[in-house]
């Protein structure tokens, strides 16, 4: 069982690279339990400073200095980022708009402790437990679990191609980061719901090319990683 970034073991001799995931730091919307989607731009609120703080530390302190660290566009998740930079951990953060948060249409902003917020929320997470990858959450201006799958692995394995880092740091968001790992390991949007993903905690994946240019593979090394808060 991994506790921390620093006791992660190395990665094995096939490991082309080693991949990141990390949630950002809290908001005030995330504290307040309301529904934060890509259509949300909130900064962080003092707590998410003090996490992604710690995140920069972790890494640094472990000793890891990914090759790529790459953003959403949303703030939480650049402000979260430019504490690796500022920390030293890289140099150079990117902001990529194809790793922001699922749209959630017309619940963006819901309180998620109202009944028909919970009443909508678990019909959409009844549709993808019975493997629905085109279940649109919120109505017509919500996303699918298809959408977001396609726009964030196309993102996501075009830094692999473009950029061959042998560590990469994706610094995005919770429903974002369950679906691109679910998707790449070919699980579906069914187990979602197991995979635990808390502000600055951080999933482990490793990559693995067959052949140069793909296709890949991906072996699951740490699912969040949080002893750095």
């Amino acid at each position: 069982m991994v506790h921390s970034l620093a006791s992660i073991p190395t990665p094995e001799p096939d490991v082309v690279c080693r991949a990141y995931l990390c949630r950002h730091g809290r908001t005030g919307m995330n504290a307040r339990g309301v529904v934060q989607g890509g259509a949300v731009d909130e900064p962080l609120d003092e707590t998410g400073r003090l996490q992604a703080e710690a995140l920069a530390k972790a890494f640094l302190q472990s000793g890891l200095r990914p090759d790529v660290v790459v953003t959403s566009g949303l703030a939480r998740s650049v402000l979260t980022g430019a504490a690796l930079r500022d920390w030293n951990v890289a140099a150079d953060v990117q902001e990529d708009n194809r790793f922001n948060e699922m749209l959630y249409g017309d619940l963006e902003g819901a309180v998620l402790s109202d009944a028909e917020t919970k009443r909508r929320i678990g019909s959409v997470v009844k549709a993808w437990m019975k493997g629905d990858r085109h279940h649109v959450c919120g109505g017509a201006s919500g996303e699918s679990y298809d959408m977001v799958a396609r726009r964030s692995r196309q993102a996501f394995e075009e830094v692999l191609e473009k950029q061959r880092p042998k560590a990469l740091v994706v610094v995005s968001h919770s429903r974002l980061a369950k679906v691109l790992i679910t998707d790449v390991l070919g699980l579906g949007p069914e187990r979602m719901e197991t995979i635990p993903l808390d502000n600055c905690g951080v999933i482990v994946l490793d990559v693995v090319e067959d052949a140069p240019g793909g296709p890949y593979r991906y072996r699951t090394v740490a699912l969040n990683v949080t002893a750095h808060l």
